[in-house]
């Protein structure tokens, strides 16, 4: 019995190691994720009409809405030039 007992706590302990392991893995992992301070917009700006805007410098305000229409911006920035 005491043969078979060692032998159970040894494999709870490396049981309990590999869990310690990989447990601070993740926790190491998820504390070097950064949130991204920037993004990459692309698109166009049309006139009234629906065609090309005019040549010129625009005042632009990007916002972020919760809902498809109406609503009021959950983020905005701008006006940028």
């Amino acid at each position: 019995m005491l043969s078979t007992r060692n032998h159970f706590d040894r494999h709870l302990t490396k049981l309990c190691a590999a869990f310690a392991g990989l447990a601070l893995l993740f926790v190491a992992t998820g504390s070097q994720a950064a949130v991204p301070t920037s993004m990459v917009v692309e698109g166009f700006l049309n006139s009234t009409g629906g065609g090309a805007a005019a040549d010129g410098v625009y005042d632009i305000t990007f916002a972020v809405y919760n809902v498809q229409s109406g609503g009021s911006a959950a983020w905005s920035e701008g006006p940028i030039k």
